[in-house]
Formats: C-alpha cells, structure tokens, sequence
C-alpha cells in the first residue's frame, strides 16, 4: 500500500470543484478503502498496533507486534487530520463493558484518547486511539489493542435482533441509495451515526438541514448507499424530514429510516428482579403495558459495573424501509400516520416501543429508558389507540370481527372482564423466530406473551388465559409435544387452540402431530395470511363450542 494508492480516486466525480456532496462521499470512501486494507493487512500480519508518525517526506505508517515493526507503508502528511476525523466519526458506542469516564475527542487541537471500531469484511475491528505530541511539536497517532467482533454480534450487542435486525438487513442489500439517521437530540445523533459508519460500508454525506448538499442527493442516491442526518422522534419522522427540507423525493432513491436512542444496559452481574414502580407504569401508555408485569431487573450494583448497577449501552430502534407503498405516500404528501398505516405491519415501531420490549427483557430499566426516550408520537398513540379500541378502524386490526362484523373473539381477562383484543401465547426457543410472530400477531391487533419453552408456557397461563397458543415442535426443557400432553390432560387448559409450528411434510408425521391432541399444526414456512386465518378460524371454533 503506498501514497500513491491511497490517493487513488475510483473516477471524476470527486474532482476538485465538484459539489460538497460528492467531496465528501469520496473522502470518506477513500479513506475506508485505505482501512479497510491496512487493518486487514495489519490482523493477517499479528500486529497489535500501528503507529503513524511524520517523517521528512510525509508520514509513515508501521505495523508492529511487541514493539517489533512487521511491516512499514508511507502515506502523503496531509491525509494526518483526515484520517484522526474519520475514525472519531467512529467512536465506540456499544458494549458490555464500562465506559471509561472521559474520552477526550477534540478536533480542533488534534488531541484524541477513545476506542473506535471499523468493518473489515464481515467482522467489526475495535481499536484504542491515541495521539502524543512529540519534542517538535508533531503527533504521533497510535492504534492499539486491536481485537474483531463478527459482525451480527456487534449488531446484537447494539440492541438489533429480531424484526429490527430484519429491516436493518434489507439495507445491508442495497446497492444504492440514501438512508436518513435520525435521533431526538444532537448528542444522541453522533452516536447513532457513529454505530452505522462503525458497522458498515456507509459512507455520511451531511445534514439534510445543509442547503448545499440537497441538489445532489437524487442523483448520488442512485450510485451509491450514504446516510444523510436529521432530527426525528422516530423513523416515519426522519423520512418526512427530507421533503420538509425541500429534498427532491420523487428523484431520489430513498432506501428509508434508522432512528435509534443509546441507553444504559442493566449489569447482568448484579441484576435482580424488582417491583415495578406502579407510579412509573401509570405514566405509560396504557395499550402499550403488559397485562401481567409486575417485575423488571435491576442491577443492585457490583464490582464488575462500578457499583453503579449498569454497564455499558445498548441502542433502541425505529426502523422503516421504503417500500413501494411508501415511496407512493412519500411523493404525494402524506403525513406520518400514514406512512406508519404502511410502516407498522412491517414492524416499525417507536423508539419506546423497542424500549420497552428491552426493560421487559431485562435489559435496561424503565427509568434508563425515560433518559433516552419520553415521548411516543402522536402518530402511535393514535394508530395503536384506534387499533385497541376498534378493529374496524384501522387496516392492522383485521382480525377484531370477523368477516361478517360480528363481535370480537376474545377470551375473558383473569378478572373476568373481557380483553380489548385476542391473546396468542408464541411458544418458541428461536429468538428471531419469536420476534417475527410478536411482529406477525401486533401488527394483527394480538396481544402476544412469549415463552422459551413448555415449562415457561405453563406458567404463564398460572395468570393468563390465552385465546391460543403457538408452539414449536422441538424446545429444550419441556418441547411441545410434552406441553401439547399435558394442556390436553388437564381441563383448565384443555380447551384453549394449540396451533404446531414444524417442519414436517408427510402425512404420517401430519396424523402424529393431530393424534397428540393438537388442534392443528403450520409449517414454519408458511405464508402470514395462512397463518393467520388458520389462527383465526381455531379461535372461532374455539368460542363456538
């Protein structure tokens, strides 16, 4: 790798006096070609750091083990400011450890001590930044401590599993196009920006509120993927952010939406069950809280967090990828309700929304989650409010009446009072297959529990009384053929529909499957709107009798 190599430009779109848009994107690219190899070049060799320093001619750049250089490259001194500002726009955001407690990024003098992480291939490269200053007045840049991830841990340990990690991957894909990161606040922005260049081959071409960059983004947007920036509340916000600012909609290829919030992890150290503070709950919105919470984990404070009882952060997400239903509403000007009558089947939801799936995952806590995030958009509370109330009112609540209108299909809550909207009980070890039915029965007006396994799932219905139950066949502890047992066997449960989830194709497997008592049974591949009339049909059966 020489100067020569690094100043290399991949064509004229990035020749002097072109726009700042395309400056910038070819900045970057270059210098994410140059990482890209250098940190490959450096983990084939066993390097343990890299040390740029300047020499009379420029500046070089030694890879080294043990002190020991292994290998030594020089590049043009101009590209020093460069290269610190690139991987400060890639400061580590995420991680199960503590965060030290100052982290010195100052652009302006060339002072930086902070940990960064680049993609290399299909892994992330986490690295110590930090510059010295020698006796004639030069820095130094060292990047130490290099150690890689794969990358769908990375996106785990950011907070992105299930259905949010679905929609993240659609982007992965694309070959072009322009993706708007959005946060509520500048601090949580550089974050969220950070994470994304941090954990892919994107490059960042500004802030849609920069006038002189809006021109190009039609024409950019259809040869490459970048990220433009903007302040929202959520993701269906951030898309209306580029028509607001006067972006040319209909002539970009708009990919969609990322908004995420960081927020501090609960230590799962120390982390204990705690009473859930009822005064907190009842400032939630009441079609968001779970029928039967009444505890969430929270860290008591250990060594391993500092005695603080948190330990690192985790992101929450909106996520919302332009479709052609989207792109259609995009264009003609519609509002953000309805773009999220689009968005929400798909699985967009509010940053509090995933939120608060994590609190009841025990990941963060409430009041962690009040730091980050307080507001659900109107929007939400409107959509999921008419939803609650009346399925007839909006296009996900297909499932309140039947075909012929009549009254809805649910079964009686523990005090016998009859629930707002039906409940399924998702029986699944799969975590990612348990988030696409959450996704798949919510975005049908269900309201969903889940369980791991049949030991779980038994007790759950201690304290709920399910419409159905889903199960999948093969679970550790307790599959479901055991729990299919012994729902039929007793007669509190024996009446509730129990739907099979398998992979079996044959008859014989098909008559195993019905003769243990189950009331049907789905392949895992099988179409959402099969599945759900199957779903729907077993409740009606089920209240007919």
């Amino acid at each position: 790798m020489s100067s020569e190599e690094m100043s290399t430009k991949s064509g004229s779109r990035a020749a002097p006096g072109t726009a700042l848009l395309a400056q910038r994107l070819e900045e970057s690219a270059r210098l994410s070609r140059f990482f890209s190899k250098l940190l490959g070049e450096a983990l084939h060799l066993q390097a343990d750091s890299i040390l740029f320093s300047y020499t009379k001619d420029g500046m070089s750049v030694s890879m080294r083990h043990d002190k020991n250089e292994l290998k030594s490259i020089s590049i043009k001194a101009s590209w020093y400011t460069p290269i610190c500002h690139w991987l400060a726009d890639r400061f580590v955001v995420l991680g199960d450890e503590a965060r030290p407690d100052t982290w010195i990024i100052d652009r302006e003098h060339e002072e930086f001590d902070f940990t960064s992480c680049v993609k290399v291939s299909d892994e992330i490269c986490f690295l110590e930044v930090k510059n010295t200053k020698g006796a004639a007045g030069k820095h130094s840049l060292a990047l130490s401590g290099l150690k890689t991830m794969p990358r769908a841990r990375a996106l785990e340990r950011l907070g992105m599993t299930g259905a949010t990690r679905l929609l993240f991957d659609k982007f992965l894909g694309a070959e072009n196009g322009v993706i708007v990161v959005a946060s509520s606040d500048t601090e949580q922005l550089l974050k969220n920006r950070a994470a994304l260049l941090s954990l892919t081959s994107w490059n960042y071409g500004g802030d849609v509120a920069e006038s002189a960059i809006r021109p190009d983004i039609p024409a950019l947007s259809r040869t490459e993927v970048f990220l433009v920036s903007a302040r929202a509340e959520d993701a269906t916000d951030a898309l209306l952010k580029l028509k607001e600012f006067g972006v040319d909609v209909r002539a970009s290829n708009v990919l969609g939406a990322i908004c995420q919030g960081f927020v501090r992890k609960t230590c799962p150290a120390c982390a204990r069950k705690a009473t859930v503070d009822k005064k907190m709950v009842a400032l939630l919105p009441p079609m968001l809280v779970p029928s039967s919470w009444d505890s969430y984990l929270v860290g008591r404070g250990c060594e391993s967090c500092g005695h603080r009882g948190q330990l690192g952060y985790i992101g929450v997400q909106s996520i919302a990828c332009v479709d052609a239903d989207m792109r259609t509403l995009l264009t003609t000007g519609a509002d953000q309700e309805a773009l999220l009558k689009v968005a929400y089947p798909a699985g967009t939801r509010s940053l509090f929304e995933d939120g608060l799936g994590k609190v009841q995952a025990g990941t963060v806590t409430l009041e962690a989650l009040a730091e980050a995030t307080k507001v659900l958009p109107a929007a939400y509370n409107s959509l999921i409010g008419r939803s609650a109330a009346s399925g007839s009112q909006s296009s996900t609540a297909a499932l309140a009446t039947d075909a012929e209108g009549n009254a809805p299909l649910f079964s009686l809550g523990p005090t016998g009072k009859q629930r707002g909207k039906p409940m399924v009980l998702v029986v699944e070890d799969d975590p990612d297959q348990r988030a696409i039915l959450d996704m798949v029965f919510k975005a049908s007006n269900y309201e969903v529990l889940s369980a791991t396994n049949g030991i779980e799932a038994l007790d759950y219905l201690k304290s709920n009384t399910p419409d159905l139950i889903i199960s999948d066949l093969m679970m550790p502890k307790m599959d479901g053929t055991e729990l299919v047992s012994k729902l039929k066997a007793d007669p509190t449960y024996r009446k509730i529909p129990v739907l099979i989830l398998t992979v079996v194709t044959d008859g014989d497997k098909e008559y195993a499957l019905l003769d243990l008592g189950a009331d049907d049974y789905c392949e895992k591949t099988v179409q959402r709107k099969i599945l759900l009339k199957r779903v729907e049909n077993l409740i009606k059966r089920s209240r007919a009798q």
